[in-house]
């Protein structure tokens, strides 16, 4: 199937979002929060984070969000605004094809509060 990508490179002014992005070692956004957790994985592997926000997928593997390696085996999200709303999600471990291999062994979903800031996880643990 051919992609669309190419369109996109033509030469547009920044719209005033993509103007304002951080830095990646800038503050998050008003409203946006950094996911980080504590996670093992084997080459090929990667770790995302998927829950009830449509920012998060909507429990839809497809939606999950991948993150990035901090100092191994920290991994951490973009700034990601998630509704401004309380939200439940759990980790996930996915594959290279961006399917879920894992899902993390905890009891019921993660949670966090509107307005509050996610502490650094331990994958599988609470």
């Amino acid at each position: 199937a051919a992609a669309a990508a190419p369109a996109a490179k033509e030469a547009a002014p920044p719209s005033a979002a993509e103007a304002s992005k951080p830095a990646a070692e800038a503050r998050p956004a008003e409203g946006a929060v950094v996911f980080k957790v504590e996670c093992d994985t084997t080459p090929g592997e990667a770790v995302a984070l998927i829950g009830d926000p449509k920012e998060l997928g909507a429990w839809d593997a497809s939606g999950a969000v991948a993150l990035t390696v901090d100092t191994y085996p920290l991994w951490r999200s973009e700034p990601l605004r998630v509704g401004g709303k309380d939200i439940e999600y759990k980790f996930v471990v996915i594959g290279e094809d961006k399917a879920i291999k894992r899902w993390e062994p905890i009891e019921g979903n993660r949670k966090l509060k509107a307005g509050e800031e996610p502490k650094v996880s331990k994958f599988g643990h609470l």
